[in-house]
């Protein structure tokens, strides 16, 4: 048994799935031929460093996940952000400072949260982190994933909310 705060997340014929206590993360592939269904194993990491999300869920990008990693009790503040390949299981990059925090997508542009309240707009690329802005939006801890409609962004914190516009 396990926490299971982090959904699957899907791309294409893949389905990735993530837990922290121990479980680590993995991915199969799911197949319909005919009216049968066929589930295959591609990679599986074990363990809460490498591949475990607590409560973040990644986005898939072009064949990549984009989201925080780690056990939140043992990454507060220093959770790593990190693209990993959806088909192998790789760690392309791992990014420091995050904490156990959230990412969405919005026209084609990641945007992740920190714990630590800082609101970061990401280029979803395999070949490294880049960071576009970064910019501190709340106080408290911001464990919640952010909201996006019609160009404003709406993040919660434990001690605030707030309605970020982008220019």
């Amino acid at each position: 048994r396990t926490s299971t705060a982090a959904s699957p997340v899907v791309w294409q014929d893949i389905v990735n799935c993530s837990a922290a206590y121990g479980i680590g993360g993995g991915a199969c592939r799911v197949t319909l031929t005919g009216d049968r269904w066929a589930v295959e194993e591609i990679w599986r990491s074990p363990g809460d460093r490498d591949t475990a999300a607590h409560w973040s869920t990644a986005v898939a990008h072009d064949g990549y996940l984009y989201g925080c990693y780690g056990r939140a009790s043992d990454t507060f503040g220093e959770g790593p952000f990190k693209c990993i390949d959806i088909r192998t299981g790789k760690i392309q990059w791992s990014q420091p400072g995050f904490g156990p925090s959230q990412v969405i997508l919005v026209d084609g542009q990641l945007v992740a949260t920190t714990d630590a309240g800082q609101l970061v707009l990401i280029v979803p690329t395999p070949a490294a982190h880049r960071e576009i802005a970064r910019a501190k939006v709340l106080s408290g801890k911001v464990w919640s994933s952010p909201a996006f409609s019609d160009g404003q962004f709406f993040l919660r914190s434990t001690t605030q909310g707030v309605c970020v516009e982008l220019q």
